[in-house]
């Protein structure tokens, strides 16, 4: 029962963290902060321009959406349509992968990768190319703080692990699963599908084996990238040979140097993976993506069958006009995950 209740204490703190620094990052969103809508970067309350890029602050209020005579347009954006911005949502999850980075990169680069995702819902003119650059950026350097920090063969695990830790702070956030992705709960029904397939297809499922890693733990060196030295004499890293230079070479001193190819260490590259550890996964070919859906030949759309029997509609329910609705056999994912 000790047990018991230390974990469930455990577990408690852990929301109790999570409901915290979801709370503070609302409040740094909300009152104290602005958010550059160029590069992402906060600014203080009242600033006219960001101290990063130049670029102005804009008013920060959450646009109305649009009357349902309105809704059918092509093009619609997540902007247009919900309450919540693409740049508001990405920004709260760059804020919390900020402050974990430094302690737990895997987690960093989920929530990353789901900003990335909900920023794609800004779809054509809407697009903020410097903010997803800037999210790139730093995406890119918590993957090397991740490769760096875990060994391949644990890669997988560590991912999963930081996966579950994500939804904790996404359903504190007040957010949904759309797919893989986690959204705003006034997404789904206000989006029009091209939009939905865009962030979909952002964070597609991945590669069943590898799990997105791009590679397998090499069997021979079981990930650590190196194998015991099979130098011919090699005892523990040393080499033995009888002294030459005397008269009596049957009688010479025996000699311990260290092994030439491990140098002392009695271990060496592992040929098979190069000393890396791992190999390229045989299934995806490296890339750690899911194959490409055989239906919507991996856009994620398909044409509206409503609008193709009755013809264009732009009040059509299913494809909001747009003549176009989400692939039926990947969801929108553009990707299988088998």
């Amino acid at each position: 029962m000790k047990g018991l209740s230390g974990l469930g204490a455990r577990r408690t703190s852990r929301l109790v963290a999570v409901a915290c620094a979801f709370s503070f990052a609302l409040l740094a969103l909300g009152e104290d902060l602005l958010i550059c809508p160029e590069c992402g970067r906060e600014g203080e309350a009242g600033q006219a321009v960001c101290t990063a890029c130049g670029a102005a602050f804009p008013h920060q209020a959450a646009p109305k959406p649009e009357a349902s005579g309105t809704a059918g347009r092509r093009g619609q954006t997540a902007t247009a349509s919900a309450t919540t911005t693409p740049a508001r949502a990405a920004a709260a999850d760059v804020a919390e992968a900020r402050r974990v980075r430094g302690g737990d990169p895997a987690l960093a680069v989920v929530l990353y990768r789901n900003a990335q995702a909900l920023l794609a819902a800004a779809i054509g003119p809407d697009f903020n190319a410097r903010a997803a650059k800037t999210i790139a950026d730093e995406l890119a350097q918590a993957r090397e703080d991740f490769n760096d920090s875990v060994p391949a063969s644990g890669r997988k695990a560590a991912l999963l692990r930081a996966q579950r830790q994500a939804e904790d702070f996404f359903r504190g956030a007040g957010r949904t699963p759309l797919g893989r992705i986690w959204v705003p709960l006034d997404w789904p029904g206000a989006l029009e599908p091209p939009a939905l397939a865009a962030v979909r297809h952002a964070l597609q499922p991945v590669c069943a084996q590898c799990g997105g890693s791009g590679g397998t733990a090499c069997r021979s060196c079981g990930g650590s990238g190196r194998v015991a030295c099979r130098a011919p004499g090699c005892r523990n890293g040393w080499v033995s040979r009888k002294q030459t230079n005397t008269l009596t070479p049957n009688t010479g001193l025996t000699i311990r140097e260290k092994c030439p190819e491990c140098h002392g260490t009695a271990r060496v590259a592992c040929k098979e993976c190069a000393g890396r550890g791992a190999l390229l996964c045989k299934k995806c070919g490296g890339t750690g993506e899911a194959p490409a859906c055989t239906g919507c030949q991996g856009t994620g759309l398909e044409p509206c069958r409503e609008c193709a029997r009755k013809g264009p509609n732009p009040d059509c329910v299913q494809c909001k006009g747009t003549g176009q609705t989400l692939c039926k056999k990947c969801g929108g994912d553009g990707r299988t995950p088998k």
